[in-house]
């Protein structure tokens, strides 16, 4: 016990040095104590033998997803999902504030994260990703890692467990989307991650599990909403 319980300190702090150089090289909108969470998320499957992949919708530059590759097993499957480009528009169940963020993204003055180019705006942001991925160590094809590249309701098409899933995507529809594609394969003691939390994140998550027994369900408000599928 002693020494798997050294191990797994020896790991999480490789883990946290991923994560402190995704933030230096701000390839996250999320803060370091959010990707500390993911990992720590991945990191406890290993330790508990839980199966499944890790799915990832919306990953930006990459951060997170290079943190999820860092904390998970190399035999692990990470399947990353994106459109790795300008996403879709809100829809009428999205808010006003939605729609003026994409506004701004549409109009080409959107901010990056600090000094840089805004995602969205890269010329080829597939390609950046994927050398991103092997430059922190974590080659694709070497470490079970699959980037799908596409709008949501065409790729992201799941057959397999799923242990943990960062739902990354900000409107109303995507988030819908995800959850029904993604939820029904989600294993006992399995997490998902709603790392976007905007009032149409919201209102999906609202619509999707008023359908579901609650009762099988834990919801956790930290940083992020954590849903929980029990294993009892």
């Amino acid at each position: 016990m002693l020494l798997s319980a050294c191990i797994f300190d020896l790991r999480y702090r490789k883990v946290a040095a991923i994560i402190k150089r995704v933030a230096c090289e701000r390839l996250s909108y999320h803060g370091m104590n959010e990707l500390r969470d993911l990992a720590k998320l991945a990191m406890k499957n290993e330790k508990r033998k839980i199966g499944g992949a890790i799915v990832e919708a919306g990953c930006g530059l990459g951060g997170s997803a290079i943190t999820l590759a860092a904390a998970k097993n190399k035999d692990r499957l990470l399947v990353v999902y994106d459109v790795f480009g300008l996403h879709p528009p809100p829809s009428e169940k999205d808010d006003f504030d939605s729609h003026q963020r994409y506004e701004l993204i549409r109009s080409g003055k959107s901010p990056g994260i600090g000094d840089n180019l805004y995602y969205g705006y890269e010329k080829n942001l597939y390609a950046k990703v994927l050398q991103l991925f092997a430059d922190f160590g974590f080659e694709v094809t070497e470490n079970n890692v699959s980037l799908v590249r596409g709008y949501y309701e065409d790729t992201l098409k799941i057959n397999s467990p799923v242990a943990l899933a960062h739902i990354d995507c900000d409107w109303y529809d995507s988030v819908l989307v995800c959850l029904n594609r993604i939820e029904p394969h989600l294993v006992k003691g399995g997490v998902l991650v709603v790392g976007t939390y905007w009032r149409g994140s919201r209102d999906a998550v609202r619509d999707y599990f008023e359908k579901k027994n609650k009762r099988h369900y834990r919801f956790v408000y930290r940083r992020h909403l954590f849903i929980f599928k029990k294993s009892g």
